[in-house]
């Protein structure tokens, strides 16, 4: 199961699996069962790890705030973390969170959690941040609504407070994200100028996405989930299904394959070179003593051969010994 060590080497490794995280946010409802079906969902479907979100309400809005009565009703208690943190371990998922207070870190870096997200909102709490990375447990921040400079100040605060591992996820704070506002070169342009492993935190409808992300060099993807779109939450509506949920996970750890690794050579002992080589032969009948010149070769797939970009060990030498047409040129023919 998931660590805050096994994050931190999986997400500076880019040949090992990305870090995939089912974004149960608000979805419970204020429900503990149904959070605990959430993680059983997330559990199956091969995520690695599943995260809430740790608010208290007056703690994060003035009175009077037009969202207070929806938050409200969709508060995670504080005291599920003592059911839930081990549910999840039992279930084989690593709980995560995101804090939005000092005392919401606290209970997390006692859960000894495998990573804190600081929410897009909250990039702009360097306290949070702070308390956050001085726990030592490694941070994923998310940069909806967000500058590159917000971003590069949040990452400087996390490193002067000791943060052992930081990604920085890309975040369009759109629900749901249509297409062409999802500007995934972003992702690229943060790991450019932060040095740091980047991912994406997604809000597109669908499961094309993530997969797509993963090819672009994504370590680590969050995506909201629920057990049911028609769900009467507030952000039941833009989530995938569970079963959306699982198929997102084959195709991105199908595209990790396809990804491979970097050195461009053949694939010896898989791909078919042998029946596609393509080497000189003789166009014709040539006689001993004959001197070679492009008007007597001729190149045919053969398994192996002078190959025409060594055609210099071919042109201007003199044959030796006689020739049939179709024959395969060898260096000792000369």
């Amino acid at each position: 199961m998931l660590t805050a060590e096994s994050f931190a080497a999986r997400i500076a490794d880019e040949m090992a699996p990305a870090v995939i995280i089912a974004e149960a946010g608000s979805n419970h409802d204020g429900s503990i069962d149904q959070a605990r079906k959430l993680i059983v969902a997330a559990a199956e479907a091969g995520c690695d790890a599943i995260k809430f979100q740790l608010f208290k309400t007056e703690e994060l809005v003035l009175g009077g705030h037009p969202a207070t009565e929806i938050l409200r009703s969709v508060e995670f208690p504080r005291d599920w973390l003592d059911e839930l943190v081990p549910y999840c371990a039992a279930a084989g998922i690593a709980f995560c969170a995101s804090p939005f207070d000092a005392a919401a870190v606290d209970l997390l870096a006692a859960a000894q959690v495998p990573l804190i997200k600081i929410a897009s909102p909250e990039i702009h709490d360097l306290p949070l941040i702070r308390r956050a990375a001085a726990t030592g447990i490694p941070l994923v921040i998310s940069t909806g609504m967000a500058t590159l400079e917000d971003a590069a100040i949040a990452v400087s605060a996390a490193r002067d407070a000791g943060a052992q591992a930081i990604s920085v996820l890309h975040c369009v704070s759109l629900y749901p994200t249509p297409a062409e506002h999802l500007h995934l070169r972003m992702m690229l342009d943060l790991a450019r100028h932060l040095d740091v492993p980047v991912g994406l935190s997604d809000h597109s409808e669908g499961i094309t996405v993530p997969a797509v992300a993963i090819g672009m060099g994504a370590r680590v993807v969050e995506k909201h989930f629920t057990l049911g779109r028609d769900l009467p939450g507030p952000d039941h509506g833009y989530a995938i299904e569970v079963d959306d949920l699982a198929e997102m996970m084959s195709r991105i750890r199908e595209a990790e394959t396809a990804m491979g690794r970097h050195a461009k050579e053949p694939l010896y002992g898989i791909e078919q070179i042998e029946l596609n080589n393509k080497a000189y032969v003789s166009a014709v009948d040539i006689p001993a003593g004959t001197g070679i010149t492009e008007a007597v070769l001729k190149v045919k797939r053969v398994p192996d051969g002078i190959r025409p970009a060594q055609a210099g060990l071919l042109l201007g030498r003199t044959i030796k010994v006689d020739i049939p047409a179709d024959t395969v040129f060898r260096t000792d023919m000369f």
